[in-house]
């Protein structure tokens, strides 16, 4: 959770350090070559402690496929 409550605390962030999401039109490029629905964020991994008995839990996750398919319009620019 942001600490600071600002809704949209990682999409500024990354705008300012000059690497704004891909399909985000209040902080990205609005004029994207290749349309999407939506901001194409996504974690591979997450790594955290099970707060029960604090055993290492990792998650990891493929690219959904609509950035899987934005990725490659892209490659063909």
């Amino acid at each position: 959770e942001p600490e600071t409550g600002r809704h949209h605390q990682i999409r500024l962030h990354f705008s300012e350090i000059g690497h704004p999401l891909y399909g985000d039109r209040i902080y990205g490029d609005r004029l994207d070559p290749v349309h999407v629905h939506r901001q194409l964020l996504h974690a591979s991994s997450v790594q955290f402690t099970h707060p029960d008995d604090g055993t290492p839990v990792r998650i990891e996750s493929h690219l959904p496929l609509d950035m899987r398919q934005a990725m490659g319009r892209l490659k063909d620019l």
